[in-house]
């Protein structure tokens, strides 16, 4: 018990610290994987077999950020 609350207050400290790249326009970005199955088919039938993905993302046009200053809302 000791071990796993050493272990998550660890995780949690260390989270503080990571950061991610900001997916900016003209960015591009492919994934592609394979699981470890699935079932496939109907009522009668059925087929396990791996599980292919691929995907392909591109960045279009930026998102506004928020300013340092948060507005209020005007429907809240």
């Amino acid at each position: 018990m000791k071990k796993t609350i050493t272990l998550l207050a660890t995780f949690a400290f260390l989270v503080q610290f990571a950061s991610a790249q900001e997916f900016e326009v003209g960015t591009n970005a492919i994934n592609a994987g394979i699981g470890l199955g699935g079932y496939y088919g109907g009522y009668s039938t059925s087929t396990q077999s791996p599980v292919f993905s691929a995907s392909y993302e591109r960045g279009v046009w930026d998102v506004p950020t928020w300013c340092s200053k948060p507005r209020r809302l005007p429907w809240l």
